[in-house]
Parts: structure tokens; sequence; C-alpha cells
């Protein structure tokens, strides 16, 4: 049986409750982009950077954050279809969670310095 047919069965036995449960993850994301934009996500990281590097250092900081952003766009979404091409879309979650888990051990890994406003 083919994707199509088991969302096809899915769909005939749990209408109510598969509506619901879109109806929910579209309110999620909708909440989820409103944060996102009232939140000025990137041009606080840039800031950031300002603030916390050397100042000759600041430039080279902004490039190559600016830099990663278009690198990871451009690569990683063709990458991510390849990878569910051939694999499937699962491990595309596992590949997902990994990647946070060494986001979180190197946050942690930020030396705590206080940092006085100019």
């Amino acid at each position: 049986m083919d994707a199509t047919s088991h969302l096809r069965v899915a769909l005939d036995h749990n209408r109510r409750w598969i509506f619901r449960l879109l109806l929910v993850a579209l309110g999620t994301l909708v909440v989820g982009a409103l944060i996102d934009a009232v939140t000025d996500n990137i041009p606080l990281g840039i800031s950031l950077l300002a603030v916390l590097l050397p100042w000759e250092r600041v430039g080279a900081g902004i490039a190559t954050i600016s830099a990663m952003m278009g690198v990871g766009a451009a690569v990683g979404l063709p990458l991510a279809g390849l990878i569910a091409q051939h694999l499937g879309y699962h491990p595309l979650f596992g590949i997902c969670a990994a990647a946070g888990v060494l986001a979180a051990i190197a946050a942690l890994a930020v030396p705590n310095r206080r940092v006085e406003a100019y």
C-alpha cells in the first residue's frame, strides 16, 4: 500500500480528529510566525556580536553570520531533499535533534561574562 492509500484510509476513518489536529498545527504555526515576526532574532544576534567580540573582529563576525545564513539556505534545503528522497523523511528529525543537542552543548560552553553597554 502506498502513502496516498494510507492517507486516504486515515482520512476516511478519522476525518474529525485529523481536522482538529490540523487546526491545532495551523494555530501553532501562526503563533510561532507571529512570535518570529515580533522578535528580531537576526538583528539581535548581530548586535550581540558587536557587544561580545573585540572591536577589530566585529566585521568578520557579522560577515560570517550573514554568509552562514545564505549558505544554510542554499545547501540545507537541497541536502534535506536528497536525504528525504533516498532515506525517507524520518532521518531528518534525528539529524535536527542531534544538531539541537550539539547547539545546546555549544551554548553551555560559551563563557559567561558581563559586558558593559557602550
